[in-house]
Formats: C-alpha cells, structure tokens, sequence
C-alpha cells in the first residue's frame, strides 16, 4: 500500500506520459487535486466540465495507447513498490493503515459507487463527485502520514520517486504527430473551459492551478 494508491482520477497513461510534454493548462488541472477549490459550479457547469474532462481522457487514450505489455510492467512496478513499503512498516502501523484504507474504501463508495461498477468505459463523475473524492484523498494522505515516522515518510518519498521514473521509462517519448495531437486536444479542453467559467471563475481556476504547480 502506498500513498498514491487509493484514489487515481487519471488514466495510467496520463499520469506516466504526460511529464514527456511541455506543460499545460489541461495538464497542469488533471494533476492539481484542488483546481476547483473554492469554485462554485452550477449543475449545468458540473455537467459541462465533467464531459470535458471526459473527451480529454478518452483522446488522451486514443493519443498515447497503453498496451498489455506496458500495463503488465506497470503493476509489476506497483507490487514491487508495495512490498517495499511494507517492509518499512511495523505490524502495527500495517494493520492501521489497512483499517484506513477500508475506511477510505466505504468513503468512496458512498460518494461515487459508479467506480466500483463493472464497465467497459469510465464512469463520469461529476465536478462536485470529484471535489469530494480529492478532499476524501487530502484526508487520507493526513492521516496516513500521521501514522507514519518522519524517517518512514522520507524513505516512502524516495520509493515514490524511484517508482516515477520506472515507470516513465516503460514508455517511449513522444512522436511530432503524438505531440500535436495532444497540443490540440489541450488547446480544446481549455477553451471548452472558457466557455462553461465565467471570467471569476476561471481566474481562480487559474490561480489554484498555478498554486499546485508551488
């Protein structure tokens, strides 16, 4: 069990390739958990951001495609970090953090059930769904990490790290063509964005994002 594992909105493939491309707007909001901190959407606007959030993931898999091979790595990737950790751990911190992740477990389900459902295409969550997940994994990540030493969470940082770049290694950079789509399919998202913010909005949208990037 490690830190990142209890909540991943992403795809696997966002996560690991997007580091390979220049920054962005559209990149810089998937991975900041608070991009809408403080924001107040309407329901129409949930509705409109989450179906944005939906074509940017399915063409970002269309763009940068997983294959079995790479997916197999990866979870190898993930045990090997897992076992790492828990030879860090005493048998009682292990026992704590497997009652935090039941807990983290109910916890979402009781906010988003969808993602326990069986399906062959993602479910949509909605702005407010996803709000709730990322407060749920700001929460669990506190209270992990109170149960930890600060020595157990440096060596953790650094298995992490390790983790990163092995995985970023699985898969190759970039081609011109990949890089252009994906600048369109970024250049989309955001001005769907502008569309469905008002000016306020997108100002904090903004200036959230830029504070997850500090």
């Amino acid at each position: 069990m490690h830190l990142k594992q209890v909540f991943f909105p992403l795809t696997t493939a966002a996560f690991l390739v997007l580091p390979f491309a220049p920054p962005s707007l559209a990149q810089d909001a998937f991975a900041c958990p608070d991009a809408f901190e403080g924001i107040e959407l309407s329901d129409r606007q949930e509705q409109q951001v989450a179906q944005l959030e939906t074509q940017f993931e399915v063409e970002l898999d269309r763009v940068l495609p997983i294959s079995e091979g790479q997916f197999e790595q990866l979870e190898q990737l993930e045990a090997q970090l897992d076992s790492q950790i828990e030879a860090l751990l005493s048998p009682e911190q292990f026992q704590q953090l497997q009652q935090l992740d039941r807990w983290a477990e109910n916890q979402v389900r009781q906010i988003a059930p969808s993602l326990f459902e069986e399906n062959e295409r993602e479910p949509q969550l909605t702005a407010e769904q996803e709000a709730r997940l990322d407060a749920l994994n700001t929460e669990y990540e506190k209270r992990a990490e109170a149960i930890l030493t600060p020595e157990q969470r440096q060596r953790i940082e650094q298995l992490e790290q390790a983790f990163d770049a092995q995985a970023e290694a699985i898969f190759p950079e970039l081609t011109p063509e990949q890089e252009a789509q994906l600048e369109a399919a970024e250049a989309q998202f955001e001005q769907g964005l502008k569309q469905v913010l008002t000016a306020s909005q997108r100002q904090r949208f903004e200036q959230n994002v830029a504070a997850c990037g500090e």
